[in-house]
């Protein structure tokens, strides 16, 4: 009786440990579009297009308005800015284009602010529906909703200055927060398509994904390749739900034992991959030799080390062929694949 308690507490635990990642990725983890290339484009494109837009809308005023060379001013630069994120974005650290949501909300809040009328405020800011759209399609949800709430207080506050009643403004940031959770939503979904049904871990799409963005930063990551030896044989001999089982477990065990700072995949069937950040060849095969002991069955590693001209396909199939030399050296081992 004592057994099959403690066997069902062991349960909820490991259920429990995996629903609270699945909710903290899918709140803090950017969706799957939130490439350096795609977020250049579509920042700068925003920037560029709503810059260009309130250019036009601020040469229909009336010449000699008050504010209205503020607010062309304001559009100026939000031109400026999209055409810099367009040439130059892709270089950027994805965390970095926070700051440039920050920066459009400001130029609306500011614009608004100097329109010589409630009819050009109201105009203007229509804008802040960009920002919460960019916002949702790139951030997590944390950061996307602090995004989304900054621009909502801004828009309220700037319209009563222009005597507007301040429901005005909630019913555009209102519309704003619909359509940009709709696009959060959708990013989410695109997602999921990242991630192996079985264990919950990024699958191989997603640690391509993962790994062309470490690259693309300048990182220089190691990468280890896991085959669980004979569970094939396993799977024969007890069946496929034990082979899940199997399978879950070392997903949760390592994910433990890893922390936030190691990048856990399951590639397929019994092979894992861990990105082991900027690990020494001696420290990667150090962590396999840990993961090792935590593992029901026996395990083969090939690690390689990012080297200069490499490419995340390359560093991989290095990483495959060290774990090819280990099955052949008799499996249970570690091999480091040279350049």
């Amino acid at each position: 009786m004592r057994e099959e308690r403690e066997r069902v507490i062991s349960v909820v635990r490991v259920v429990s440990a995996r629903a609270q990642r699945s909710i903290g990725v899918w709140l803090r983890e950017c969706p799957a579009v939130a490439t350096p290339s795609l977020m250049a484009k579509t920042t700068g494109g925003l920037f560029l297009a709503g810059g260009s837009l309130a250019t036009v809308v601020t040469a229909q005023m009336p010449a000699g308005s008050s504010g209205v060379v503020v607010m062309c001013t304001a559009a100026l630069i939000g031109v400026c800015v999209g055409a810099v994120l367009l040439v130059y974005g892709e270089r950027l650290r994805p965390c970095s284009y926070q700051f440039f949501i920050v920066i459009a909300t400001t130029l609306i809040t500011v614009a608004i602010y100097s329109a010589p009328s409630d009819t050009a405020a109201l105009a203007i800011a229509s804008f802040y529906i960009l920002v919460a759209c960019d916002a949702f399609a790139f951030f997590g949800w944390f950061a996307a909703t602090a995004q989304v709430a900054f621009a909502i207080a801004s828009c309220i506050w700037v319209l009563t200055t222009h005597g507007v009643p301040w429901w005005s403004g909630l019913a555009i940031g209102g519309a704003a927060t619909a359509v940009s959770v709709l696009i959060g939503i959708l990013g989410r979904l695109a997602t999921e398509g990242e991630v192996d049904t079985l264990t919950g871990l990024p699958n191989r799409r997603g640690l391509d994904r993962a790994l062309n963005l470490e690259l693309a930063h300048g990182a220089r990551p190691t990468v280890v390749l896991i085959d669980i030896d004979d569970f094939t044989s396993y799977n024969d001999r007890f069946g496929d739900a034990a082979g899940d089982a199997v399978l879950r477990d070392i997903a949760d065990t390592w994910s433990t034992i890893l922390g936030a700072n190691r990048f856990l995949s399951r590639s397929g069937g019994d092979e894992f991959t861990v990105m082991a950040g900027d690990a020494t060849e001696t420290e990667a095969t150090e962590l396999a030799a840990r993961l090792r002991l935590h593992s029901p069955l026996g395990l083969s590693a090939g690690i390689a080390t990012w080297q200069p001209g490499d490419s995340a396909s390359m560093l991989v199939y290095r990483a495959d062929v060290g774990l090819y030399h280990a099955k052949l050296a008799g499996r249970n081992c570690s091999v480091v694949e040279p350049a």
